[in-house]
């Protein structure tokens, strides 16, 4: 560790030199991608955890990705998030790193970077969204988004209608709450 270099962290002399961890905090949370963008709160909470146990805490962003936001697709977003990290873990003295993980690309990217470097990681899962409600009928993300943009395009629904289902599809925070990707990953 070159101490002369970490001094402007805000941290003191004899913390640095305390000997105790330096865990990072790896957090996903951004209001570019609201499914993640509970992480923010969350990464306090985990800040606080650390202290509390005797750790330093070091939180920093990463690559932000929303699914639903980037097409063709966001698997570009998950390998830069995943090299991101693995630069950041590889690239500064981490003791260890607590991981907010939660939507199908942001999951593999944390736990493959902590794997690669070989640092001690807990992967925190913060859940699925909420379940939303359209007329009766239960809606969850994914699907029904699609099958009304096949209605729409059918003139089956207008854009008005079509907007009301797919707002009702995701009423929270949280990582798609259908059985797809996101739920699978987040079972491991």
């Amino acid at each position: 560790l070159y101490l002369e270099r970490y001094l402007n962290y805000g941290l003191t002399r004899a913390e640095l030199m305390s000997g105790k961890p330096l865990i990072g905090i790896a957090q996903t949370g951004s209001d570019l991608s609201p499914c993640n963008r509970h992480h923010l709160e969350l990464a306090k909470r985990v800040r606080e955890g650390i202290v509390s146990m005797g750790g330093i805490p070091f939180e920093f962003p990463c690559h932000p990705i929303q699914e639903t936001g980037k097409r063709p697709t966001a698997a570009l977003d998950r390998n830069l998030a995943y090299l991101g990290l693995v630069e950041v873990l590889y690239g500064y003295p981490l003791d260890g790193v607590v991981l907010t993980i939660g939507c199908d690309k942001t999951t593999p990217a944390l736990l493959m970077a902590a794997a690669t470097v070989n640092i001690p990681a807990i992967a925190l899962s913060v859940g699925p969204m909420l379940n939303g409600w359209h007329k009766g009928k239960r809606t969850g993300s994914g699907t029904i988004v699609w099958e009304s943009r096949q209605r729409l395009s059918a003139g089956e629904i207008n854009y008005d209608e079509f907007m009301d289902i797919v707002a009702s599809s995701a009423p929270s925070t949280g990582y798609c709450n259908t059985m797809g990707t996101a739920t699978t990953m987040n079972s491991l």
